[in-house]
């Protein structure tokens, strides 16, 4: 492995790989070059010394990909940078750093042609996502049941950083021994409890509108890092509850029996009763018709063409006329 390419957007993944690479050689040994900020020779210069504990060296190298923007891998240029990476030393892995690039990109057709290892860290998509939590946290050596996966997909969505911080957390909660579980997610997880989404619902399909403002505006207020992605978090959350309320009437609509409706779905028995009673205060289209109000909203949140709890007072206020 003397060169290594490291892409993607899954900037847990590719630190999880770089960790793994570096493991490998004496610290003495790693060296670090920024070419971004810095000439191209200091890499080959890297490239051929010998390690002081080891004659094995790694050179860890950041930024080469901002050398070659427009350039084209069949343009003379690039025969440039092939000749670097051709002339590394047997005793030496060149490990190139570029996340946020994709496998189109130039430097990976590069690395490529003169034999170099190219690994692409990609976020999930989001029916990827549970199966990427299950994957990452059997990694971690942590024990996750799926409908947990499921909900910290739908809780946080892609952000693998944040996944993975709270896959951690939850580990430690739940012990060596013992699953996570969608119980422990619905309370532990900091974006919106489990009890909070039903107590909104409860107040919403109940006219009860002052309730369901103070509970949103609450859980504004707990979130550190802004109202916006608080207000994601909710309405993931929210968007969640509603699906599950729609998958109950549609499967009520087909006669489907409770206890068949509840093993499907993977309801907790705790909370059975509590989703069929909300269900039963929703039609299926007023139901589909929430999700398009939510997926604009989210959409204007993030283009900035609403606040975030005019935004979601409105909803609720509409929602509320079911």
């Amino acid at each position: 492995m003397p060169l290594l390419l490291l892409l993607g957007d899954s900037t847990v993944e590719i630190e999880t790989e770089l960790r793994a690479v570096r493991a490998r050689f004496h610290p003495a040994d790693v060296v670090t070059i920024d070419v971004g900020e810095g000439p191209l020779s200091a890499v080959a210069e890297a490239a051929a010394t010998a390690g002081l504990f080891d004659p094995e060296r790694l050179v860890i190298v950041h930024g080469l990909q901002l050398k070659l923007k427009g350039l084209k891998a069949e343009a003379p240029e690039a025969d440039d940078y092939r000749r670097l990476l051709s002339a590394i030393a047997p005793t030496t892995t060149l490990l190139l750093l570029a996340p946020g690039i994709k496998e189109d990109h130039v430097l990976n057709a590069i690395v490529r042609s003169v034999g170099g290892q190219v690994k692409a860290f990609n976020l999930p998509r989001p029916r990827e996502l549970p199966g990427w939590i299950v994957q990452r946290a059997r990694q971690r050596e942590i024990n996750v049941e799926p409908s947990a996966a499921s909900l910290l997909a739908d809780l946080i969505g892609p952000d693998t950083v944040m996944l993975d911080s709270e896959l951690e957390k939850l580990g430690t909660f739940a012990g060596q021994d013992g699953p996570i579980t969608a119980e422990m997610v619905g309370e532990l997880t900091g974006q919106v409890t489990q009890a909070t989404i039903f107590a909104l619902i409860d107040a919403i399909v109940d006219g009860r509108r002052a309730q369901a403002y103070g509970l949103l505006q609450d859980q504004l207020d707990r979130k550190s890092d802004g109202p916006i992605p608080a207000a994601l978090g909710i309405i993931r959350m929210i968007a969640r509850q509603l699906r599950i309320l729609l998958r109950i009437n549609v499967a009520l609509a087909a006669r489907t029996p409770k206890s068949r409706i509840i093993a499907d779905l993977k309801l907790p028995s705790y909370y059975a009763d509590r989703y069929f009673k909300q269900a039963s205060r929703f039609s299926i289209d007023r139901l589909r018709l929430a999700f398009e109000d939510l997926a604009q909203l989210e959409f204007d949140l993030l283009s900035g063409k609403k606040d975030p709890g005019t935004g979601l007072d409105v909803f609720v206020a509409e929602l509320s006329r079911a």
